[in-house]
């Protein structure tokens, strides 16, 4: 419309083609779907969708999935306010078409099915040019699928891959220079396939032991438009050079690499799986990034983004012009800490993140998403499977996983200018209890919620009342003055809780996504007043204050009184602690009656000393100095005056005290003794004894049995 010329205003497109391939004019009624964005056209012939291209033009889409190709003559296409086509006819029957019903396209492969006897599991797949999967089913292996004659073909049923190691593929990619397939089994080697009339044949063969002793097994494969197939292993990373033939190994790059991508640069990065990110030039330079996450999966963005998913549920971006960082949009995109099986971007840079439960399509550019779950019954797959990824970067993204394959259409729907949704407040609950059940006392509306003190749970619910689109409709909120910003809520969840709220006035505000997980502008706001409780009044905060107030001045009081009871005491206390300092320092026993107290209470304390440390072989002389906060030299000098013995000799005579009163204990044991005493051996326990007592143990403990015996039964 801005253009100046005729000749660049209108842009001539091409006509729709029908069932015969022959143009077909007569356009009668034109309109625009709100999911794929196609412009959908009814003619004298069919029905017939474009889709826009980023070059500005229209491009035709194969409806035949969908909609029974075949001469029809048809009028009017509307579109009501859920999306539904609906389409008027005059030689059949009017029909209506909800696109959010093709969005999914269901490959169930029931040929595989009846084979199998049980549920498909891909583990793996691809398609190649002619429009044939290559896929490999789990313990039964490689196979090739033709969806539009429903014909599958096993490895083993063709003459040039049926002596192949092909029962267990672990990695197929789409080779994008030529007509082959590269396919990995457990092993060091990469076999590039074909086939013609579903008849499979091995074109090459690469053997990474030709370049390495050690080359792992085969986790990645990337093929770059420059014909070099570069391969990653658990133990680094090679380049096959396809025009030349020749394989190369990249030492400079080691470990178990998790992924390979380009960059719109031809820049080659791979992710090592707790090491870090490596970039690989054209001239073979290679730089690094260390970072230690557990990575998984790698892919890039046009503008030269890197998103990585890692086990522990992770989705990083890394910006190669901030070298050291790394953005987590774990919370951004709603994932819940499972585990990212794989990463791919789209034509439209939306990042598309899979876990074994869920796939979801997540635009960077405005936090919009959409998920598609197992648990949908409509979706097909009960699981995914973690390699069973392939975009063939055209239109689809393929899935695969138990119970077959599904597929995907990148479009521009998470681009649209988001719809002004308005979010209802559908239930309020004080205690439990619904404000609705109670002839409707309080309009949270037009008045303020009002909350006794003894109301301490507050539940809100809300809703757009959109139950069409359940599954895309996101709901955030927050209470202002409590959440410092707004909480996101999980897939169908819709209510907040708080307990407990203080006193005062609050705002309540919720806002929902539209039916394309955009943001609503529209907040609905509504206001809550909790009442304060009677301790929660002025007059109560008054008493508060005078209490308060009371117990400082008579801490001030007691404060004084005390320090000045302390000063009448300094004197005193000074004269104290000279005498102890004379006590300590003296070489000579003091015979005072002052001081022959003081020698009780030090004998005491170290007496109790020792035998609160009975049991431990290490207590000595220094042990005994610190449990008395002594030095070594004075504590041994008063110890000798006092009772004129060492404090070695001092331990050792409290320790064979004890070992005579458990000795006199007839279950006892020496060996019982010797433990709880803390000595070390039994020679050494002895030979203390015999110097403290004259005999042995044994003798010792003899010599009570007898005088016991004797008390018992005297002559």
């Amino acid at each position: 419309p801005n253009s100046k010329s005729p000749e660049t205003q209108y842009i001539p497109q091409p006509l729709p083609v029908d069932i015969t391939g022959n143009a077909t004019g007569a356009i009668y009624h034109m309109v625009q779907d709100d999911v794929f964005h196609y412009i959908w056209v009814t003619s004298w012939k069919d029905l017939f969708a474009f889709r826009i291209t980023k070059e500005g033009h229209l491009e035709q889409v194969d409806t035949s999935s969908f909609l029974t190709p075949g001469n029809k003559i048809l009028y009017e296409i509307y579109k009501d306010k859920d999306g539904k086509l609906w389409v008027s006819a005059f030689d059949v029957e009017s029909f209506i078409i909800d696109i959010r019903d093709y969005i999914v396209q269901k490959y169930p492969l029931p040929d595989l099915r009846n084979q199998l006897k049980a549920n498909p599991a891909i583990n793996s797949l691809c398609k190649d040019e002619d429009g044939i999967f290559w896929f490999s089913q789990d313990r039964y292996g490689l196979c090739i699928y033709d969806s539009r004659k429903e014909k599958l073909k096993h490895y083993s049923q063709c003459q040039g891959t049926r002596n192949l190691p092909f029962g267990d593929v672990t990695n197929i990619a789409r080779s994008y220079n030529h007509n082959w397939i590269w396919a990995t089994s457990y092993g060091p080697t990469v076999f590039g396939l074909s086939q013609q009339n579903m008849e499979m044949k091995e074109d090459v063969r690469i053997e990474l032991g030709n370049v390495t002793n050690n080359p792992g097994l085969i986790t990645s494969l990337f093929e770059d438009p420059q014909n070099n197939l570069w391969i990653g292993t658990t133990t680094g990373l090679f380049v096959y050079r396809i025009m030349s033939a020749t394989l190369e190994s990249i030492p400079e790059v080691s470990g178990p690499v998790a992924g390979i991508t380009q960059t719109a640069d031809s820049r080659i990065w791979t992710v090592i799986r707790n090491k870090g990110i490596y970039r690989i030039e054209q001239d073979k330079g290679i730089e690094s990034y260390p970072f230690d996450k557990d990575f998984v999966c790698i892919d890039a963005t046009s503008d030269g983004n890197l998103w990585m998913g890692t086990t522990e549920g992770e989705v990083l971006l890394f910006d190669p012009r901030q070298k050291e960082k790394l953005k987590d949009y774990s919370f951004s995109c709603g994932m819940k800490g499972d585990i990212i099986n794989n990463i791919t971007v789209d034509v439209y840079n939306h990042v598309w993140i899979t876990t074994n439960q869920m796939i979801k399509e997540f635009n960077p550019r405005n936090g919009a998403y959409r998920s598609y779950s197992t648990r949908d019954k409509n979706f097909l797959l009960t699981r995914l499977l973690s390699k069973a990824v392939y975009y063939d970067r055209k239109g689809e993204i393929y899935f695969g996983g138990i119970s077959g394959i599904v597929s995907i259409s990148p479009t521009q729907q998470l681009e649209s200018i988001p719809e002004q949704v308005t979010t209802h407040i559908s239930d309020i609950k004080i205690m439990g209890k619904s404000i609705w059940d109670d002839q409707l006392k309080q309009d949270p509306i037009n008045t303020p919620i009002r909350l006794s003190p003894n109301d301490q749970n507050l539940e809100i619910e809300f809703s757009s009342l959109d139950f069409h689109n359940l599954d895309q409709i996101r709901y955030a909120y927050r209470m202002v003055g409590i959440d410092n910003d707004w909480i996101y809520l999980n897939d169908r969840k819709n209510s907040a809780f708080y307990n407990r709220l203080d006193k005062g006035k609050y705002t309540f505000q919720v806002k929902a996504t539209d039916k394309n997980g955009l943001w609503s502008n529209e907040v609905t706001e509504i206001t809550i007043h909790r009442l304060p409780a009677w301790y929660e009044t002025w007059w109560a905060y008054l008493f508060y204050t005078l209490l308060v107030m009371g117990i400082i001045g008579y801490s001030i009081y007691a404060y004084l009184k005390r320090m000045k009871r302390k000063n009448d005491e300094k004197w005193a206390d000074s004269a104290e602690l000279v005498k102890m300092h004379q006590y300590l320092d003296t070489k000579d026993s003091i015979s005072t009656s002052e001081f022959a107290e003081i020698d009780k209470l030090l004998l005491d304390r170290a007496t109790k000393a020792v035998e609160e440390h009975l049991n431990e072989p290490e207590f000595n002389v220094v042990s005994l100095a610190e449990a008395m906060n002594m030095s070594r030299s004075t504590l041994s000098r008063k110890i000798k005056i006092i009772t004129g013995k060492t404090p070695l000799d001092f331990i050792k005579d409290i320790k064979m005290q004890h070992a005579c009163r458990m000795l006199e204990n007839k279950t006892a044991t020496v060996a019982d003794v010797i433990t709880a005493l803390g000595y070390s051996d039994y020679k050494n326990f002895t030979q203390s004894f015999k110097e403290a007592f004259g005999m042995s143990p044994g003798e010792y403990q003899k010599q009570i049995k007898e005088k016991k015996e004797e008390s018992t039964h005297p002559s």
